[in-house]
């Protein structure tokens, strides 16, 4: 198949790209995988939230996972839990998912926002 452009006329001879073998690019596509992570550019560790789990797992009963954590806290109600996310970052922004069976939603927790994440009801000053 023919070049829909003509390169000689498009391109003087010195500053017409050379064809790249198929192997050399494979090569550096290694290469850049192989790299130490400092040349790649991704977001920092610094600024990644951390993530909150909510989970109901029985009609009564929530549990909350922090992040990176295996074992759970459990609560008998929706805003005991998001309380417990509340107390556990004051000053730091999270991400909270919420997990009710098949239904999956995520929420954004910002400490200067007393709004409910969910739709929680306040829980009753004792």
């Amino acid at each position: 198949m023919a070049p829909l452009v003509n390169q000689e006329r498009l391109y003087p001879a010195e500053a017409r790209p050379l064809p790249r073998p198929a192997l050399s690019g494979w090569i550096s596509s290694v290469f850049a995988f192989l790299a130490p992570r400092r040349w790649h550019r991704g977001p920092d560790s610094r600024e990644r939230l951390p993530i909150y789990r909510i989970t109901r797992a029985w009609e009564d009963r929530w549990i909350v996972t922090r992040p990176g954590a295996l074992i759970g806290h459990s609560f008998t109600d929706l805003a005991g839990a998001v309380s417990f996310v509340r107390h556990e970052c004051p000053l730091t922004s999270a991400i909270v998912e919420l997990y009710v069976g098949e239904f999956y939603v995520v929420a954004f927790h910002d400490p200067k926002d007393p709004r409910p994440l969910f739709g929680e009801r306040p829980r009753p000053a004792r």
